[in-house]
């Protein structure tokens, strides 16, 4: 992923409604982390 991706990832993260069971998830999907990798958390 390049900083422009990363970007609006987080910018769609932030303007969701908080959910802190899934937010850590969410986080780690926005930076590029493999949906297999967080699954695995």
């Amino acid at each position: 992923m390049n900083a422009v991706e990363i970007e609006e990832a987080v910018s769609e993260l932030a303007a969701a409604p908080f959910d802190p069971a899934e937010f850590p998830f969410a986080f780690l999907t926005a930076f590029g982390n493999k949906a297999t990798t967080v699954n695995r958390l």
